[in-house]
């Protein structure tokens, strides 16, 4: 990865010291950078900033995920998975991967681009609300208590699809992190306290789903436009939508299974067992959710420069590294795992073990730097590759594995996706030319 352009550096508040202590600093900066070949001063500012953010994200999913898996009614919670899983899946309809193309066309110093994308983004994501709202004539008898979840989730939708590609073109492509940090810690706050007063007073699906899509959405809505410049000059985005769309195109089969063992558990096992099973993936993931959190940090570094042979042999360094201290943090985890259950989740017994088995799988995390650099480096055919391959080998173990094992089929499904996507993802990076160049394809 090539050091990042002094726009991202100068955006990082400069450490006040002494000159001989600022001499040695420096020094070891510039130690690190050449050892590492990459930008150590701006990752690691940035990744402390992302860090600090995620332990709000922490502190905010002990409210919106223990409390209420370890406080609302299994069926209750089950609805809420079960509202989130059905949005995850029609959330193709709102482009999620816009953010990442407008992310890219940022950090490549293009302007004008924020405020066309996002209208046009919100105009296509009106499909996904009539998808929402023709599903409710359709549900079963046994779930027709679900409409209103429908309708809020039709009205939210759109709104929340472009708010969080807006704020995330804007932060992730200008590496404003600090701006990343503010927003969540404004609305993290305002959710804390609103899922409390929901928890003590009335419990509801109806509103915690509302809670916690609506309030992030207004706040990225909020700081990104005080992001945008006073006046922005007139763009085509063309490119950038056209971008995108393949972009979701190529994940399209990954985003559909992704939730398809959440749907099929539904139907054919209850929404109780949904709540085993999202309990049992609760801790795991929070691992997850602070890796992806941390992938915007490089982004910008690896959609700048071209693609070559010491970008990747760097980049499989880090990948390697980054696996074995994955692997002691699991091996920490799966013995810990009893005592945590024990004390956050005594109602949960039964999500213990398939809570163990499900961490192997984060071994395949530091991985999801090889499809970032295909995202930033154009590589749309190897990328799309890679989705649609795993995802039908993932569709084909939850068909077979959850009818004949449950939840513990779930689980094994879910390792065979991502590693599936692991191996994959390196093997048509391998069979991709170098000085890869879009246009080819």
């Amino acid at each position: 990865m090539q050091d990042s352009p002094n726009r991202y550096t100068r955006a990082m508040r400069t450490i006040r010291m002494p000159r001989w202590a600022s001499r040695i600093y420096e020094s070891l900066w510039r130690i690190l950078a050449r050892l590492l070949g990459t930008n150590v001063r701006f990752l690691a500012r940035s990744a402390t900033l992302v860090t600090i953010s995620h332990g709000v994200s922490m502190l905010r999913g002990l409210i919106t995920g223990y409390l209420v898996a370890r406080l609302f009614p299994r069926e209750l919670y089950g609805q809420y998975q079960f509202i989130l899983s059905v949005v995850g899946a029609i959330a193709v309809c709102g482009l999620p991967n816009m953010g990442t193309a407008l992310s890219r066309a940022t950090a490549r110093g293009e302007k004008g681009i924020s405020l066309p994308v996002a209208r046009i983004q919100f105009l296509i994501s009106l499909l996904g609300s009539l998808i929402l709202l023709a599903v409710i004539p359709l549900l079963p008898p046994e779930r027709s208590a679900l409409w209103p979840l429908f309708l809020l989730a039709a009205v939210i939708f759109p709104i929340s699809q472009t708010a969080n590609s807006f704020f995330a073109g804007l932060t992730i492509g200008n590496a404003r992190f600090d701006a990343t940090l503010r927003a969540n810690l404004a609305w993290s706050a305002i959710v804390i306290v609103a899922t409390l007063a929901i928890l003590l007073f009335h419990p509801s699906a109806i509103l915690l789903y509302a809670t916690v899509t609506v309030l992030p959405a207004l706040a990225y809505l909020w700081y990104g436009r005080k992001l945008l410049p006073t006046q922005e000059a007139a763009a085509s985005v063309r490119h950038i939508v056209r971008y995108g769309i393949s972009l979701t195109v190529v994940s399209l089969p990954m985003t559909l299974s992704w939730y398809l063992d959440k749907l099929l558990i539904t139907g054919l096992l209850g929404l109780n067992q949904l709540a085993i099973f999202s309990v049992a993936l609760l801790m795991p993931e929070q691992v997850k959710v602070w890796a992806k959190e941390l992938l915007p940090v490089s982004f910008a570094l690896q959609a700048t420069g071209e693609d070559n042979r010491e970008r990747r042999l760097r980049l499989a360094g880090i990948v390697g590294r980054m696996t074995l201290l994955f692997a002691a943090g699991i091996v920490l985890y799966i013995f810990l795992a009893p005592f945590l259950f024990a004390i956050l989740f005594p109602n949960y017994p039964d999500a213990v073990l398939l809570s163990q088995i499900f961490s192997l799988t984060l071994l395949a995390i530091p991985s999801t730097l090889i499809a970032q650099y295909m995202e930033a480096q154009a590589m749309l055919s190897a990328l799309r590759r890679s989705q649609w391959l795993s995802s039908v080998v993932f569709v084909i173990a939850t068909l077979t594995l959850i009818p004949a094992y449950g939840l513990l089929g779930a689980v094994i499904a879910r390792g065979i996706l991502r590693c599936g996507y692991m191996c994959f993802t390196w093997f048509f990076l391998l069979r991709t030319p170098l000085s890869f160049s879009p246009h080819k394809q």
